[in-house]
């Protein structure tokens, strides 16, 4: 694909309120209380996107997580941290309906190694005292795809690579 076929873009969702459980608080639970979890994750986030839609990348994007936590709340452990952001990588990737649901936002073709690059959790304590998530995607739009910015997420659409932001930790 040309590079004037295509464009870069900068995709950035704001969840409040919010982290998904990591693997030692969802051992031993049931896999109801676990499916349930799920459904949380998709309802917080498709409520901070509003009715915004999301882009649809094409080649290999960066996917980078942040983490701010707050009163009583602390750092996970680096591994717990990218297990705990699995249902969030699942969300961003599925794209149809189940059940009358809207499952996704189809955002690229699949989560594997070859399809994104999913970089390290970025964790800090949050300064106002409120926990919330910020997912941020990186990579290159079809420039036939228009994108209409709406207040849930922002998207910027300059042609930079924001390498800087994805490399350091």
């Amino acid at each position: 694909m040309s590079d004037d076929s295509r464009r870069h873009a900068l995709w950035t969702l704001n969840v409040p309120d919010f982290f998904p459980l990591g693997p030692n608080q969802l051992i031993g639970k049931h896999k109801m209380f676990v499916a349930n979890h799920r459904n949380l994750v998709r309802a917080a986030m498709f409520k901070a996107l509003g009715q915004d839609e999301p882009p649809k990348f094409i080649g290999r994007p960066a996917v980078l997580v942040m983490r701010l936590w707050g009163k009583r709340k602390r750092a996970l452990d680096p591994d717990n941290a990218m297990a705990a952001i699995k249902p969030i990588i699942d969300i961003l990737r599925r794209n149809g309906y189940a059940n009358g649901k809207r499952q996704g936002f189809g955002m690229f073709a699949d989560d594997t190694s070859r399809h994104i690059r999913l970089l390290p959790v970025i964790q800090r304590k949050s300064e106002d005292g409120r926990t919330w998530t910020r997912i941020m995607v990186s990579g290159y739009l079809d420039s036939a795809v228009e994108i209409e910015q709406g207040p849930g997420a922002q998207i910027e659409l300059d042609g930079q690579i924001h390498e800087a932001l994805f490399t350091c930790q």
